[in-house]
């Protein structure tokens, strides 16, 4: 049975409130709020039961406030650690103050950088909108490329007061990514046995309120292919301890007494591998109110070891790799920047081909190509490559895990997606989720569930590029994908603006991904390693002179490999301190092993 996309469960009630009333700023008077600045990537451990940042007490609004100040003191009193947000409501009329219900709606995440807009009485706010943060610590992109607001600023009581609230809260991007730290949530598929991220931005990271979102369930855009729904119910009957030798103990209500043996260890594996950054968690021990719940895999006191994680992780632990590279026509394998070069086995190694793109599953031994005389696969050595179709207009091909060989290309009545199972078998994908998009660039990634895409809009005259990211639904008897489904926008903001220019793009784990791109045509394009959100950016360097046109990773747990190739043939190799080495020369498509 194909599995559908299903709504999220509901989370636990006044959850919202409970992550809002957390986010506290620091400040000595409303004059000193820090409301921008740059977006940075930020490190943060999960650990203990602080809060992240420090508390505020917000302002009543003072006597003679002008309109401006009123809408000023509003936004930081909405960022109070205040209950009902009762400062906040001061600044409201008396009618407006009644009918606000803020933690009913999605806050919204606007660009750093906006500020209220005075015409006579009336104030608005308008700007970029960066997304939107849901109850369940969830973040959304947003295609909307602007907001703008006009609070209704009137006269009550001989004082400006705000009639018309915007229907939730709003942070500016910069104090969302200063307060609100993400939080890997890990989830299993619905089949298969690779945990998938589920990123939540929350302002506490104990282990209690780190449990609850995995018992929770996965967010809505990830409920498409995670079925959680023999968990409905299930909650914790007490907060999460942790004992002295690192076990957490995690207690459930009788609701976990209904989940069979492997349902029991799954949940226990994912709250391990969600739990692992938390200082001195050493594993996950379930209890329900009738003693340990029993565990497949679990140590000698009955936990879940954080060890266990690893053989369900996507990100392999390997060593570095060798890089295929194409050059005059033929494959070879490349150590150490040229240092070793060595021919691939058989024709791949011999016979000269046009190649503009290929692909490599180390494992296997398979290469996949797309030539001037369409797409290519076979094996290192042995028999030589067929030509599978005739099309060259195909994109650059990936391996997923499995060992299934990812194509896609772009026709008259939208994309047209297929893989190559391990034996062999043509099996097309329904692509119906891209219906009219023009996509340039896909990349599969670690967990093979989610994919990347790089779609073009805009004119001729005025080009834009847009990163989404998609789910990969599959069928629960075989294993084997089906379908791209829940596709949604991922909004790079750089330096006040966004990358519209994307030439490549590659995963870098689980949920960051590097970005070849720049804000606009007319800029030299540079390499960003950002979050699967969008919301943090860092720039890793931009050589003085390069004219980059594609990208090749290799991820491991230590440092991952990357390389550039230029428009003119060369590569670029990626060191340690947002350094690059440059090598080679007419080189055509480079690839490291899936």
């Amino acid at each position: 049975m194909i599995r559908s996309a299903r709504p999220a469960r509901s989370v636990r009630s006044g959850w919202l409130a409970l992550v809002l009333a957390m986010f506290t700023l620091v400040t000595a008077g409303c004059a000193s709020i820090p409301v921008s600045g740059p977006v940075v990537t930020q490190s943060r451990s999960a650990g203990g039961d602080d809060k992240i940042g420090v508390i505020m007490s917000p302002e009543s609004p003072p006597q003679g406030a002008s309109p401006a100040m009123i809408i000023r003191g509003f936004l930081l009193a909405m960022a109070s650690s205040e209950a009902d947000y009762a400062t906040a409501r001061q600044f409201l009329t008396q009618e407006a103050s009644q009918a606000w219900s803020p933690v009913t709606s999605p806050t919204l995440i606007y660009a750093s950088g906006t500020t209220p807009r005075v015409s006579g009485n009336q104030v608005t706010m308008s700007g970029a909108v960066v997304g939107y943060l849901h109850a369940d610590g969830s973040f959304s992109g947003s295609s909307e490329p602007t907001w703008t607001h006009d609070f209704g600023v009137v006269r009550e009581n001989d004082q400006w007061r705000i009639s018309n609230p915007l229907p939730g809260l709003a942070l500016s991007q910069y104090l969302f990514i200063q307060n609100f730290p993400r939080v890997n949530v890990y989830f299993f598929p619905s089949s298969g046995s690779v945990l998938v991220p589920d990123p939540r931005y929350i302002p506490r990271t104990d282990q209690t309120t780190t449990a609850q979102l995995v018992i929770d369930g996965p967010s809505q855009w990830l409920g498409g292919i995670v079925d959680a729904s023999a968990r409905d119910g299930l909650a914790l009957s007490e907060d999460v301890t942790l004992t002295a030798s690192g076990v957490a103990e995690v207690h459930l209500n009788e609701v976990v007494e209904t989940l069979d043996l492997e349902e029991a260890s799954r949940l226990a594996i994912e709250l391990a591998a969600t739990m692992r950054d938390i200082t001195g968690v050493r594993s996950v021990r379930l209890w329900s109110p009738n003693g340990a719940v029993t565990l497949l895999g679990a140590a000698s006191d009955g936990s879940m070891p954080v060890s266990a994680v690893p053989a369900h992780d996507s990100t392999p632990t390997g060593s570095q790799s060798a890089l295929l590279m194409a050059r005059d026509g033929v494959l070879s394998t490349v150590q150490d920047m040229l240092a070793s070069v060595t021919p691939v086995n058989g024709d791949w190694g011999t016979t000269q081909r046009d190649v503009s793109a290929i692909a490599w599953h180390g494992a296997q031994s398979k290469i996949a190509a797309v030539t001037a005389d369409g797409l290519t696969v076979g094996s290192a050595g042995g028999t030589p490559p067929q030509l599978i179709d005739s099309e060259s207009s195909w994109l650059r091909p990936q391996f997923d895990l499995q060992g299934n060989l990812w194509v896609l290309r772009v026709a008259d009545d939208g994309p047209l997606v297929s893989i190559i199972t391990s034996d062999g078998a043509v099996k097309q994908i329904d692509g119906s989720g891209l219906s009219d998009m023009d996509i340039s660039r896909f990349s599969i990634s670690p967990d093979g569930r989610r994919m990347l895409l790089v779609r073009q809009s805009g004119t001729t005259d005025a080009p834009v590029t847009e990163l989404g990211v998609a789910l990969i639904s599959y069928d629960d008897q075989s294993d084997q994908p089906t379908a791209i489904v829940s596709w949604k926008p991922i909004r790079l903001a750089w330096e006040g603006g966004t990358l519209k220019s994307l030439v490549d793009i590659a995963w870098l784990g689980p949920s960051s991904l590097l970005v070849l791109g720049s804000p606009g045509a007319g800029n030299t394009p540079g390499l960003f390693l950002s979050d699967l959100d969008g919301l943090t950016m860092e720039e890793w360097g931009l050589p003085q002179s390069w004219q980059p046109v594609e990208l090749a990773t290799h991820i491991t747990t230590a440092n991952p490999q990357v390389v550039v190739r230029d428009a003119d043939g060369t590569l670029w190799s990626y060191e340690e301190g947002f350094q690059w080495s440059h090598f080679g020369e007419r080189v055509t498509a480079v690839a490291f092993p899936s």
